[in-house]
């Protein structure tokens, strides 16, 4: 029977072609393409997924191929892209190179590829492109500036924490802890390496936006950790919530060197938990030291202020007392030379008028008590004006002094809810503690 005429059996059909193509592919192949359903059968021993090709344009496949891959080989390409800093979320929708063989079944037919290695130089490639393509939407978007453009607060003490409990948590409050200052740290539990990090960093950052009146900002660190886990922060949905928080945001997931994406979104990024908390101290010192110039900039002046007082009040005080002196005097003077010249003219006025006499020295020393009077009334009022501009006689007509440890209250803003003043009063000094300011 001719070729012609020759009725293949189904089997006998796919045999034929089997051998056709393998043998004429009998070695390892590379190919390129995206890959499609390997997460959700990547639990198997076993893994089949699909290798597409796509019109990135117009979002099109134009053609797919079935592929395998075996468990004795799993191991191998794990190492591959470890060795080579890449770890990934998952591996749907990854771009990448695969040295294959090519393996049809006589059973059913169909082909597919038994994947034997993987460029991790190409998937590297794929995945800056990736990045990059986030950092495109996020630009766009108007978000990579949002969150930096917050006005972090000038004393950070209220601190919303997103981290797992392990090396980068402990080492964040101990250096909270050995500031000595008041942090209050509410922490949320989140995996910040492997499949689930982007599920419970969104979850704690949804969790603490509800409530983000609560908190100064907002920090998400990580201890430990290779610079390829940095991959699981490249993600588009992290970077949009940090950047849209409505707190700014802190972080310490990098190395030095190594920035995510999340870093570039965030108000502050640092290289380590440590890192981080340092940079809160310091902002909280910084506040302090400045608080405490001030403090001593208005006492100075304070105690300028009153020292010029003190001179001018005991400058006009003596004025007033020579003044006084001067005139009592000039009135003694004037009152001898009145007496004198009453004493030489009354001889004649006695002879003339004895009457005349006696109502001229009642008149005259009815004038001299008056002028003394006078003069007297005009020391006393000088010495009260001198007594009433005594701070103490100031104190005692209702003024008091507030002091906040030790230094005089000008302004409210020196103080706050819960804190203890004392009040010097005219007789004696209390303290009181602050409930609510106005």
């Amino acid at each position: 029977m001719s070729d012609q005429t020759k009725t293949y059996r189904v089997f006998e059909l796919n045999r034929a072609i089997k051998e056709i193509i393998e043998t004429s592919c009998p070695y390892p192949i590379w190919v390129q393409g995206e890959i499609g359903d390997f997460d959700k059968n990547a639990q198997r021993t076993n893994i089949y997924f699909q290798l597409s090709e796509k019109d990135r344009q117009k979002n099109e496949t134009l053609s797919s191929i079935r592929c395998v891959l075996y468990e004795s080989r799993k191991s191998r390409l794990r190492h591959r892209l470890q060795e080579a800093g890449i770890r990934v979320k998952g591996m749907d929708g990854i771009e990448v190179r695969l040295q294959v063989r090519l393996s049809v079944s006589a059973r059913s037919g169909s082909y597919l590829l038994t994947v034997e290695d993987i460029d991790p130089a190409f998937t590297l490639g794929q995945l800056a492109q990736n990045r990059q393509r986030i950092i495109d939407s996020l630009t766009k978007q108007g978000l990579m500036e949002k969150n930096k453009k917050l006005d972090l607060p000038l004393v950070p003490l209220k601190i919303a924490l997103i981290t797992n409990e392990g090396e980068g948590y402990h080492d964040f409050i101990a250096k909270l802890q050995e500031s000595g200052f008041s942090f209050q740290v509410s922490f949320f539990q989140a995996n910040v390496q492997g499949p689930q990090t982007e599920r419970d960093i969104r979850t704690g950052l949804n969790l603490f936006a509800q409530k983000a009146n609560e908190f100064d900002v907002a920090v998400i660190v990580r201890g430990g950790g290779g610079t390829a886990d940095l991959s699981w922060f490249d993600s588009q949905v992290l970077a949009e919530l940090v950047a849209r928080f409505p707190v700014p945001v802190l972080t310490g997931i990098g190395h030095f060197t190594n920035v995510s994406v999340v870093d570039l979104v965030a108000h502050h990024y640092l290289a380590t938990p440590t890192a981080v908390a340092e940079f809160l101290i310091e902002r909280v010192k910084s506040f302090n030291l400045k608080l405490d110039y001030s403090a001593k900039q208005i006492d100075q002046q304070s105690r300028s202020t009153l020292s010029q007082a003190q001179q001018k009040i005991d400058h006009y005080g003596l004025l007033l007392q020579r003044q006084g002196s001067y005139l009592v005097e000039l009135a003694h003077q004037k009152v001898y030379g009145y007496y004198d010249l009453i004493r030489r003219e009354s001889i004649q006025i006695c002879i003339d008028n004895q009457k005349l006499i006696d109502q001229t020295a009642k008149d005259i020393w009815t004038a001299v008590r008056e002028s003394l009077k006078n003069q007297v009334n005009r020391q006393l009022q000088a010495e009260k004006h001198l007594v009433l501009l005594d701070p103490k006689e100031i104190m005692k007509r209702g003024f008091s002094l507030t002091r906040f440890q030790g230094k005089s209250l000008k302004s409210i803003d020196q103080i706050k809810e819960g804190d203890q003043v004392e009040t010097v009063l005219f007789r004696g000094r209390f303290k009181s503690s602050i409930d609510k300011l106005n």
